[in-house]
């Protein structure tokens, strides 16, 4: 806004209908303060900070520098991220660098970036141990399972008759020939 801002504020808080809950009465500072919202007939005006600086309080009272990429704000102002560590946003905290396996740094991390480790697939421990893993059987096998006839008569008899309680008798699978008769003629 120009300086016809505050004019145009004032006769805004002061035109007839304005709601009495609502006026205006914040005017944003010149200089380091701009306007986030205007002053409207049903709301006040609010403030933040010009880019380059951020807002020292809720309320937006102060406006203060940005520390930066690669530093962050401290109780003396703002002091440059430690070896390690990193800060990627205007206003962020450092934060501690990705730890890559070991050999696994694509790109080194610095004040403003964090580490970049090489994708998973990259890692040659990993390439050259899985050929050795099973030397002796390099491909699935497959081993048949032959049942005799006999015992696929005793398996369905016995699955038959689960559970015992409901048949009221007490036999042994394996003694059952009253179903296999019936099913081999």
């Amino acid at each position: 806004m120009g300086a016809a801002a505050p004019l145009l504020l004032l006769a805004l808080a002061l035109s007839p209908g304005r709601a009495a809950a609502a006026p205006c009465a914040t005017i944003c500072p010149a200089g380091r303060f701009k306007y986030l919202k205007v002053c409207s007939p049903i709301s006040d005006a609010e403030c933040t900070c010009k880019e380059g600086y951020r807002c020292s309080d809720n309320s937006c009272s102060r406006c203060d520098r940005s520390c930066g990429l690669g530093k962050e704000r401290t109780g003396n102002g703002c002091q440059a991220c430690r070896d390690g560590t990193f800060n990627d946003q205007p206003d962020g905290s450092c934060k501690n660098w990705t730890v890559c396996s070991e050999n696994q740094v694509l790109e080194p991390g610095t004040a403003t970036k964090d580490v970049v480790c090489k994708p998973s697939s990259d890692n040659p421990t990993l390439a050259t141990t899985l050929p050795t893993t099973s030397p002796a059987i390099p491909f699935p096998v497959a081993v048949p399972v032959q049942t005799t006839p006999e015992q696929s008569i005793q398996e369905e008899t016995c699955s038959c008759r689960f559970p015992e309680e409901e048949q009221g008798e007490d036999q042994d699978c394996g003694k059952s020939t009253e179903f296999r008769d019936l099913l081999e003629n």
